[in-house]
């Protein structure tokens, strides 16, 4: 394997990264590219440093309309002292105390959190409408598994030359999750201009999943990048899957996904 291939940049953040472009020089560039790249390098920038609400409302209701036990997969049921209740709580009653019943209440699981490793980069020959959409499908899985357990996300990246690793914000800030996965001039200008001083070709890493297959990408990311071996690896998904389905069929595979990784550890 190429050193290259191994080379990893880690930022604890959007604007950390977008920072580092700026120093680097962002690679190559050219205004021709900004239909492919769905926006500017400067809009790119932009987007790392204030983030993006644009997609927010769309993930939402994807969320809104998942099937109603998911949500209740990650509470566990607890008897807690409350003004009203099921049952009386004698010495709190004794003490004069307003909290002197017992209430149930579902509280967050008790488990670890989820860590998401999500990957941008694609093929050429998908439009940036294709990678919007995904985007969203990213934006609103992550949103949904929030709400049963604790969430954080690290973007990366399967470029030849050099590859980075962003981790967003930890509680998720969703208008940085937006921008990273649903503006994809992001990843078009940006991170594959960032890889560009160490040699990147346009192609993909040696490792990568187009290449090698999951398990070897999986293998790749936990060796050079440090991706724990329990994390959830979104890698290079078929588009086909996204671009040209109904909202109801967005629906039906966020489900399977949710009910895949929610009872996972």
């Amino acid at each position: 394997m190429a050193d290259a291939d191994s080379k990893f940049y880690h930022y604890t953040s959007l604007a950390s990264f977008a920072s580092a472009c700026q120093a680097r020089g962002h690679g190559y560039y050219s205004p021709c590219r900004d239909k492919w790249a769905g926006g500017t390098r400067d809009e790119a920038t932009r987007f790392c440093r204030n983030g993006d609400l644009s997609k927010v409302a769309a993930a939402e209701s994807l969320v809104e309309k998942l099937d109603a036990e998911i949500d209740a997969e990650g509470f566990w049921p607890v008897w807690q002292p409350a003004v009203v209740g099921s049952f009386p709580l004698v010495p709190a009653y004794i003490a004069g105390t307003p909290e002197s019943m017992l209430a149930r209440t579902d509280v967050p699981d008790p488990r670890g959190g989820v860590e998401i490793w999500a990957n941008t980069t694609v093929s050429a020959s998908c439009s940036a409408a294709d990678m919007m959409r995904r985007g969203v499908v990213t934006l609103a899985f992550a949103m949904a598994l929030s709400r049963v357990r604790n969430v954080s996300i690290v973007l990366y990246s399967t470029c030849d030359g050099s590859n980075v690793a962003i981790r967003m914000s930890s509680p998720l800030d969703f208008s940085e999750v937006c921008a990273a996965f649903c503006q994809p001039s992001i990843t078009r200008h940006l991170i594959y201009g960032h890889a560009v001083p160490d040699g990147y070709s346009g192609c993909w890493s040696c490792w990568a999943e187009t290449q090698r297959g999951a398990d070897a990408e999986r293998k790749a990311l936990e060796k050079y990048a440090g991706m724990p071996p329990d994390a959830l690896r979104l890698g290079t998904e078929k588009l086909g899957e996204y671009s040209s389905v109904t909202d109801d069929r967005l629906v039906e595979i966020l489900n399977e996904k949710v009910r895949a990784y929610a009872g996972q550890q």
